[in-house]
């Protein structure tokens, strides 16, 4: 019994195996830009869309080669300004794409772009920030990580606001009755069910997620993506026990993830592709697991306890932002920061990477 089977054991969970002959896959073709950072995912019935570094790209279903950015920065909705866009979410009337602005438009069913949400007057009086929104029906959500609470509205004009948790905020997702909240206490992940806007204590998590990342909800099976992306967990979505396990085999992590339209099928998407879930396989002892690639110790153990250079000016994590940053860092994508003493010196790496992003304007 490996490491793996041994956590699901413990837990009373099964053990998937994720692996190609059990996925329908598309894969990115090398001329198509890199999927270095897809930080949000949603699946229509003739495409997919995802958000990579503040684009939101559409790949159809007919022509899975022809990834076209549908939504950047600059870009103008109606009479507004796209600041960043910074989720997503499919909805029964079109694409859904929450701005940093706390803007929400809608990606019609008829192509045409639409302000449905404006937020920026309140910024004048006010520093609440929304990082994710979700969607069932006519009602959309939007999660606040500054004041800590979710806003819902409909197109038509209904409003309602209700609290969360004094928590690190992570992402939500709702269905006709339920919505679920993930926080982040640490690196310790908090899964709660609210039922109209009332916290529903039956629903008690068996097990908790580790840096969580997103939630994802189908019909049977509420889904946390955590581990940085190396792990899937499945719940049940009414109890709060844990059901599954989900790994790549491959040793790939997931960088994203949601359920297709209808409302059945797990969709991951991760640096080769996009990849649709069938009917994984239980893992066996015959599986063979690829590792994640290990930190270099000899670079990594000089660097333990160094401090800031200015002691009381801690780097803040509010938000999911630095202070002055024209991107939003968010998922666990930015692990972390190096301050360099003077000009040209080296920023070291532990692990193998990609550079997403150099900002030296702070």
């Amino acid at each position: 019994m490996n490491l793996r089977q041994a956590e699901a054991l413990a837990v009373g969970a099964e053990l998937y195996a994720l692996e190609p002959a059990g996925m329908a896959s598309w894969l990115v073709a090398p001329e198509q830009p890199d999927l270095t950072n897809v930080v949000a995912l949603a699946v229509g019935t003739e495409a997919i869309y995802f958000l990579q570094q503040g684009i939101v790209y559409r790949l159809p279903r007919e022509n899975q080669l022809l990834m076209t950015p549908v939504l950047r920065p600059g870009d103008r909705v109606g009479d507004v300004t796209v600041l960043e866009p910074l989720d997503i979410q499919m909805a029964e009337d079109g694409l859904l794409v929450l701005d940093r602005a706390g803007d929400v438009y809608r990606l019609g069913l008829d192509g045409a772009w639409t302000v449905e949400w404006y937020d920026r007057p309140v910024r004048d009086i006010s520093s609440q920030y929304y990082l994710a929104l979700t969607s069932s029906g006519p009602v959309r959500q939007l999660l606040e990580g500054s004041y800590h609470f979710v806003q819902a509205y409909e197109p038509a004009g209904s409003q309602l606001l209700w609290l969360t948790p004094d928590e690190f905020a992570v992402d939500l997702a709702a269905d006709a009755t339920s919505s679920f909240l993930l926080t982040a206490t640490g690196l310790t992940g908090q899964l709660r069910l609210y039922q109209e806007t009332a916290l529903v204590a039956d629903f008690q998590p068996t097990f908790l997620p580790w840096r969580p990342r997103q939630l994802a909800l189908s019909a049977d099976t509420l889904y946390v993506l955590d581990q940085a992306g190396y792990r899937l967990l499945g719940y049940d979505p009414q109890t709060g026990a844990l059901r599954a396990i989900y790994r790549l085999a491959s040793g790939q992590h997931i960088q994203a993830i949601a359920v297709g339209a209808d409302n059945e099928t797990l969709v991951l998407a991760t640096a080769s592709g996009f990849h649709f879930v069938g009917q994984p396989e239980l893992a066996n002892h015959n599986v063979e697991w690829a590792e994640a690639p290990a930190a270099d110790q000899l670079t990594l153990n000089p660097l333990r306890g160094l401090r800031l250079p200015i002691p009381g000016s801690p780097i803040p994590d509010r938000l999911l932002r630095l202070p002055g940053a024209p991107r939003h860092y968010r998922l666990g994508i930015h692990e972390g920061m190096d301050l360099y003493w003077s000009a040209g010196t080296a920023v070291q790496a532990v692990a193998a990477g990609t550079v997403l992003r150099i900002d030296s304007e702070y």
